[in-house]
């Protein structure tokens, strides 16, 4: 008899599981699917055809304000006057200032 007690226990766990997978893909398929069916999309007519053209206009009297004409030039950069950095930039930096060699910290 207990052998048909798990057989019974089992057949419920897998009725429970199955039901549940179920309902997860009847939830997934309403969302997923039919949903998106019912919600439309809003479109948007392209009316920048019918727009008349537009002429720029400039007012040149902003150009020839004064306060333009007060504005100074920074003043020229020069290339630097002397050598910098390395021969070889890719070569490890080693700090002979230091004596020891060892990375773990001293105890």
């Amino acid at each position: 008899m207990a052998i048909l007690f798990y057989e019974k226990k089992k057949r419920e766990i897998y009725l429970v599981a199955l039901v549940a997978i179920l309902i997860l893909a009847f939830f997934f398929l309403w969302f997923k699917v039919f949903r998106n069916k019912e919600e439309e999309i809003p479109t948007i007519e392209p009316n920048f055809l019918e727009r008349k053209e537009e002429k720029i206009k400039i007012d040149f009297k902003e150009i020839e304000n004064q306060i333009l004409y007060e504005l100074e030039f920074f003043s020229p950069i020069f290339p630097f006057q002397e050598n910098f950095g390395r021969k070889d930039p890719f070569v490890p930096y080693v700090d002979l200032s230091t004596t020891s060699t060892s990375t773990l910290p001293e105890e």
